[in-house]
């Protein structure tokens, strides 16, 4: 393989990976890899999804999404990177934070990766790679906003 094809596989490659390496961790040290029930991963990082959008473009915007918010630039949004914020953005680092799960007070971009992925498939039914309006709508109908909304 050449270095052009590696540059442009490696950043499809890395969210799966993270994503077995999550689930393998979570199997073997019996911690439950699935969220509470009072997270809303839907409303989360389905506020970023729009028509139009494939799977790359999706990642993309949650990264620039995530680097804007670690606001100290560790590689993770926690407690510390909330206070740093104004109120709007403040609210969203918490929002991403809350999909860390039970007992976590730190969420990685792999860890977010690995739920927008799965989200970006449950809405793609098609799996033509593409979101589209339809497909968009008809999620939202299946999983409607919590009364009070976000």
């Amino acid at each position: 393989m050449n270095r052009l094809t590696l540059m442009r596989i490696i950043p499809t490659i890395i969210p799966a990976i993270a994503c077995l390496v999550i689930l393998a961790l979570g199997q073997a040290t019996g911690r439950a890899t699935a969220q509470p029930a009072s997270v809303d991963k839907n409303q989360t990082l389905g506020s970023q999804l729009a028509p139009g959008h494939t799977l790359d473009g999706y990642l993309q915007n949650l990264r620039t999404d995530f680097r804007r918010l670690d606001a100290d630039g560790n590689g993770r949004i926690d407690a510390a990177d909330v206070a740093k914020h104004d109120a709007a953005t403040a609210a969203r680092a918490r929002d991403l934070l809350s999909l860390s799960g039970e007992g976590s007070n730190v969420i990685t971009l792999p860890e977010i990766e690995v739920h927008a992925n799965t989200l970006f498939r449950s809405v793609d039914t098609d799996g033509n790679g593409t979101v589209s309006q339809q497909e968009l709508d008809n999620h939202r109908r299946r999983n409607p906003a919590p009364a009070g909304g976000r």
